[in-house]
């Protein structure tokens, strides 16, 4: 009996330790984020769990139970439960049935509500499918159902698949047609369901097909806004231009924009290619989709007539503008609008007082134009007042036609017409400050007589008349004709010289045509005329006028002298 003591004692203590339970605890939880509708499954990593589903282990997030589907002694498996959206993460926690337990703080957070916020690729080729798309959004579950929303409202479903509360996929299925889906998620809450979509989310595109480009003419320094249209546009869709590859920016599936680079040397006027390349819808060519035009060149405004203070805008037409192209009128700048290579919109600065101006078009800077042109004296900037007829130069003119004749008043412009009697003034010429019109006065109509006759300024802003001012006289050219003209021409230039037997008020130079070249002023003598190096012979007629009557013309002619030696 005394043996069996020590035996009992040993018994005891080795028993003992087996009544006391471990103490369990948790490094990891997975996933960080949940959706809001529960229906996801969760890893919990830690120690010192009892094995088995029946052990009466509990795993609770924030407080509420989870449905255990494995325990070991080191990994807990489950499947959330449905909860309100946190702000920020929540503790998970380990209870046994014993009474240890363990919390990881911050472990999850619940998302939600449930929504669709993107879809990548937003582009898929048509046709045989397979495509993997990422859905991204909020609140995704295992039980979410991803189908497409075709025109119409109709569901076109999807094999998708679950990747986390945040992301799903899908494969876009075979046969698709090209247009544009909306993406749909619903998940399944007992017999109900909780959907969310993304309209417009999906476009898909059939094979690429570049149909049309717009401008088909452009300036050869390039720099001119394009539009391509066809069918199969993506965001990453690019174009070949000349040689270069240009990103364009993507309007739609149909539509593209974007600008056209600088001629590299290709012939002007020939048909340029453009490609369009994209990832998913292939390629395609459109063989003649512009050309380049040049050179750089101004041709005409209109209209030459431009009245100040208007807001009325003048077009400049030429070839090889852009949009960077530069205008000035008067040296000074004006803004631009462009229309297209053959064609720029401007308004004339208000501070122009009437007048003849210049108009220049240049590319680049003003200084060192890349190209430029200049029409001189193409724009007459018009007071808005109209013509006004002070006086006539000379008073008498000769029945038989021909008297040349100065009008003098304000407001003159080329439209301006000058009328004597019923018959237009012949060969008029206006001054570029609007001042002085010059021209022939017709011969006397047979049905009128001589004596004074009615002038009349006129043009779109009113008129003014005068009687006083001219008269016609049966006799004629009593005037002395200038006299002992020579003449001479070498190296392209002809000189004549003469004297004045008259006291002349001017002196007209005319071609043997009888067409007014030039007015010299009181007490010239002579005159030098540039006939081109290739000249040997110059003929000019020399008339002299004073106030009341014109001499007739006196031909001359300058001629190349042969050297004898």
């Amino acid at each position: 009996m005394r043996s069996a003591a020590p035996f009992l004692a040993l018994m005891v203590t080795m028993t003992f330790p087996f009544g006391v339970h471990a103490q369990p605890s948790i490094s990891s939880f997975q996933p960080f984020e949940v959706s809001y509708l529960g229906q996801t499954p969760y890893t919990l990593i830690g120690t010192g769990f009892t094995p088995g589903l029946t052990s009466g282990t509990v795993v609770q997030i924030d407080g509420v139970n989870t449905t255990l589907t494995s325990v070991t002694s080191t990994q807990i498996t489950g499947v959330v439960p449905p909860h309100a959206v946190t702000g920020t993460p929540v503790a998970v926690a380990v209870l046994t049935a014993t009474g240890p337990s363990a919390t990881l703080p911050d472990a999850v957070s619940y998302i939600g509500p449930l929504a669709v916020e993107s879809v990548s690729p937003a582009y898929v080729a048509g046709g045989f499918g397979g495509t993997i798309v990422s859905v991204v959004g909020v609140g995704f579950t295992p039980n979410s159902a991803v189908t497409l929303t075709a025109a119409g409202g109709v569901l076109i479903p999807v094999a998708e698949s679950f990747v986390d509360a945040r992301h799903l996929t899908f494969i876009t299925p075979t046969g698709i047609s090209p247009g544009i889906y909306g993406v749909r998620v619903v998940t399944s809450i007992g017999i109900a369901g909780i959907t969310a979509d993304l309209p417009n989310a999906l476009t898909v595109v059939g094979a690429i097909d570049l149909q049309d480009f717009d401008p088909q003419e452009v300036s050869l320094y390039g720099d001119t806004p394009f539009v391509a249209t066809g069918t199969g546009f993506t965001p990453s869709t690019t174009l070949i231009l000349a040689g270069e590859t240009v990103v364009p920016t993507f309007v739609s599936t149909t539509t593209l924009t974007g600008w056209v680079p600088a001629n590299p040397g290709l012939p002007l006027g020939a048909p340029v290619a453009a490609t369009a390349n994209d990832p998913v819808s292939g390629s395609d060519t459109l063989a003649s989709a512009y050309q380049y035009v040049g050179p750089f060149d101004l041709t005409s405004v209109s209209p030459p007539v431009w009245q100040q203070g208007s807001s009325t805008d003048l077009e400049l037409l030429g070839s090889a503008f852009t949009p960077s192209t530069h205008v000035e009128i008067g040296g000074l700048p004006v803004g631009s609008v462009f229309l297209g290579q053959g064609s720029i919109r401007v308004v004339p600065p208000a501070s122009l007082p009437p007048g003849l101006y210049d108009v220049r078009a240049y590319q680049g800077t003003s200084s060192r134009p890349l190209a430029e042109d200049t029409l001189p004296l193409a724009l007459t900037i018009a007071s808005s007042s109209g013509p006004v007829l002070t006086g006539v130069e000379p008073s008498i003119a000769c029945a038989a036609g021909g008297t040349f004749a100065r009008i003098t008043g304000s407001n003159f412009i080329p439209e301006t017409a000058v009328w004597i009697g019923s018959q237009r003034l012949l060969e008029k010429v206006v001054d570029e400050d609007g001042t002085t019109i010059t021209g022939m006065i017709p011969g006397l109509s047979p049905s009128s007589t001589a004596g004074p006759v009615l002038v009349t300024v006129s043009d779109f802003r009113g008129e003014w008349e005068s009687s006083d001012l001219l008269a016609y006289s049966k006799t004629c050219a009593t005037l002395r004709p200038v006299e002992q003209l020579e003449s001479s021409l070498a190296y392209g230039t002809a000189r004549f010289s003469w004297h004045n037997p008259e006291a002349y008020t001017s002196i007209r130079v005319l071609d043997l045509d009888g067409t007014l070249i030039d007015v010299l002023p009181a007490g010239s003598t002579s005159y030098e005329y540039t006939a081109g190096g290739g000249s040997t012979s110059v003929g000019l007629q020399f008339q002299g006028v004073t106030d009341g009557d014109i001499s007739r013309a006196v031909p001359e002619y300058a001629q190349v002298l042969p050297c004898n030696y």
